[in-house]
Parts: structure tokens; sequence; C-alpha cells
């Protein structure tokens, strides 16, 4: 099953203004062509994590047919060095950002490694959750200038907490669970220190 079946059946929030909802249906459409083609399909379990991101984020950025574009090129780009290597969804999600939301994207980037792997040992964990703080200032800095364009702020940071659950030390003081950092590294998703670097190793051409 690929993307049109699953969340059509899955949205009670979909647009309903006429141009939101051609862009939004062509964003899907293609976003299906391109995993058909590379034979990918998002798990079943990671199927409502999708549909919340991408109705609750990306569908208040992806205003014109442009964009929508850009993310599918992006994605066709990934699937066929990543398809096996990464979390789908993950890759989907962090292509998106990449289109929707640059500045967080090279953030990500360069100083997401704080927010991979398990816990730390006791020792350092003082020292990690410092780091972690300082990075979820700069990323709220990001994304308070995203919240102007588009009124979705408490979204994004809701979407990085989905792919990074160290963040919730920061936003709902609660410590990762070694069985949360298990799971980030048995689905090869983007919070797993094993699996991070890859998710930026692809050099796009997209414009």
């Amino acid at each position: 099953m690929f993307f049109i079946p699953f969340i059509r059946l899955s949205i009670s929030s979909a647009p309903t203004e006429n141009f939101e909802k051609v862009v939004y249906d062509y964003a899907i459409l293609l976003l299906n062509e391109v995993m058909k083609e590379s034979d990918a399909f998002v798990a079943e379990e990671d199927r409502e994590r999708f549909v919340s991101i991408y109705t609750n984020t990306f569908q208040q950025s992806a205003k014109s047919i442009y964009t929508a574009k850009r993310h599918s090129k992006t994605l066709a780009e990934s699937l066929p060095v990543l398809k096996d290597k990464v979390n789908i969804c993950d890759l989907i999600i962090i292509t998106g950002i990449k289109i929707f939301y640059p500045k967080l994207y090279k953030l990500i980037e360069t100083e997401g490694p704080i927010l991979v792997g398990p816990i730390p040992p006791s020792a350092e964990y003082t020292s990690r959750k410092q780091h972690i703080h300082e990075l979820a200032i700069k990323l709220d800095t990001v994304i308070n200038w995203y919240d102007e364009q588009s009124d979705n702020g408490g979204y994004i940071r809701g979407m990085l907490i989905l792919l990074f659950p160290h963040l919730n030390i920061v936003y709902r003081d609660i410590q990762q669970t070694n069985e949360q950092y298990l799971e980030c590294l048995e689905k090869k998703r983007i919070c797993s220190d094993e699996h991070f670097k890859l998710y930026f190793s692809v050099k796009y051409e997209t414009r």
C-alpha cells in the first residue's frame, strides 16, 4: 500500500479550500508515484506518525505546485540510494524539511548528532542535557521565524519531537527511554546514531 490509499482513509482535516485541495492532492499523487517507482512504502506502524506530520506541518507550507514537485523530486533522488538503509517515513519527512524549512534542515544536519543515540551514562548526562537545551534554543529561533510565515510553529516543534525523542528533555521534561532508542535503532530511524548521517549522505541536484 502506498500513500494515497492510507492518507485518504485516515485524514479528517484535509484542506477544503479549492486551491489548497488541488495542491494537496497533487503533492500526494507525486509522492505516491515516486514510492511506486522505487517499490517503497511506509510501514504500518509509521503511518499515523506520517499522516500527523504531513497534515499538520507540510500541508501548511506546501502552498504551490512548485514546492510539491520539489519535495517529490528530492525524495526521488534519495530513495534509490537509501531505500533499504533508512526508515522510509523519516526519509520523506527529512526531505520535506529540506524543501519547506531549509534553515531548519541545515541546523539539524550540522548540530543534530547531539539528539541521537542512547541515554548517556549518568556522568555525562548533565552535559548532554545542557547541549540539548542549547540546541533547542537555536531550533526555537528558526521555528519562530517559520511560525511568522505559516503560523504552524507548534506543529513544527511537535514534528521534531517525533523525530528526535531526546527533545522531550527540553520541551516536556521527559527523558528518552532505552526502549525508544532500541526502536530507533531497529527501525533505522533518524534518531539512531548508526543511521543519522545516512539521511544527509545524498548530495541533491534538485533546486
